[in-house]
């Protein structure tokens, strides 16, 4: 999903699937594949984080612009996955945590430039905590988070999926899910931002180190 063609296939699958001309809902949820590690600024690094944008970030935006007049003939509304790593820092995860926080900055503007404009379009912004996911967990994994995945509860994919279609079609402006482990963190980074960056990277560090 990071070169244009890719795109406008996504586009033109739509478009055959909507004789009408219309959207009712998009929800995106798709993303790079993660390469765990510290950054280091090498050329594979760089590399790394061109794609991870391309795919994360301008994947998104270059999604909903093509589709914005067929959601904007239905009235619909749009659902924005990211995660927690997307409004917090962390560590492994430069690439994807700032691309996530990218998306926030740039889809939480065009949601007051929608408003700004009347238009019938609306924009849910869903942070995400813990899910499992096999993603997820194999990454979680690959850094030695073993016994601490006994110990945190990972929502269900199809829990979280029916949160995130629920949110969108009810317009909502935000979604934290699961609530305990999307919204504290974010909370305790505001109020306490300090010991927030160490008790992750104390927490992080707990498994294997790069």
């Amino acid at each position: 999903m990071g070169r244009a063609e890719d795109y406008q296939k996504v586009v033109q699958e739509v478009a055959r699937h909507s004789p009408a001309g219309r959207l009712d809902h998009l929800v995106l949820n798709h993303k790079a594949v993660n390469k765990l590690g510290f950054w280091k600024g090498t050329a594979g690094n760089i590399s790394h984080l061109e794609e991870v944008f391309r795919v994360n970030f301008f994947g998104y935006v270059a999604l909903v612009s093509a589709l914005m007049p067929l959601l904007e003939e239905a009235r619909g509304s749009v659902g924005i996955v990211s995660s927690v790593a997307g409004r917090t820092n962390t560590l492994y995860l430069l690439p994807y945590s700032s691309s996530k926080h990218a998306l926030d900055g740039f889809f939480g503007g065009w949601r007051i430039e929608l408003e700004a404009a009347n238009s019938p379009v609306t924009i849910t912004y869903c942070t995400l905590g813990l899910i499992d996911t096999e993603n997820a967990v194999t990454e979680l994994k690959s850094i030695g988070f073993k016994s601490g995945l006994e110990k945190l509860a990972a929502s269900s994919a199809n829990d979280t999926a029916l949160a995130i279609v629920t949110a969108v079609t009810r317009r909502r402006r935000e979604l934290y899910f699961p609530y305990a482990s999307s919204r504290f963190p974010l909370l305790f980074r505001w109020w306490v931002p300090e010991l927030f960056d160490w008790a992750t990277s104390y927490f992080l560090q707990s498994g294997n180190k790069f």
